[in-house]
């Protein structure tokens, strides 16, 4: 059995008996395929840094190095911390940053375990290209 199949079978149950299972399995399949990578959300994230914060490329250049990377290790320890440590009970929007924050309180923004993996993958990426000549 393909997993099309296992999808079906797994939810036959539930559907009306005019709704074909697997009909509805190949377009839950189809819509999973169309969500964004992870690097598909972590370029929306730089280019909205960029548009929308002002954070260029020479804003970026502006910080000592090993900055942007430092800022980026916070959000995600924090998502680390949000996806494997915690009892789910926390409002994940309290969390507060760890000691390689380097910027003031104010500037912390934390999300969701994704959302903060992409703006973890947005800083590391600022800090990437800030370090290159």
């Amino acid at each position: 059995m393909n997993d099309l199949e296992r999808i079906a079978v797994t939810i036959a149950p539930y559907l009306p008996a005019d709704v074909s299972p697997v009909d509805v399995a190949r377009d839950v399949v189809d819509a999973l395929h169309a969500l964004p990578t992870g690097a598909e959300l972590i370029s929306a994230e730089r280019v909205r840094q960029v548009v929308s914060e002002g954070w260029t490329p020479d804003h970026d250049r502006a910080h000592p190095v090993g900055v942007l990377a430092a800022a980026g290790c916070s959000y995600a320890l924090v998502a680390t911390s949000q996806l494997y440590l915690t009892d789910g009970g926390s409002d994940p929007t309290q969390v507060p940053p760890g000691p390689s924050w380097p910027f003031d309180l104010d500037a912390w923004k934390p999300e969701d375990p994704i959302r903060n993996l992409v703006k973890a993958g947005a800083l590391l990426a600022a800090e990437i290209d800030r370090s290159r000549p």
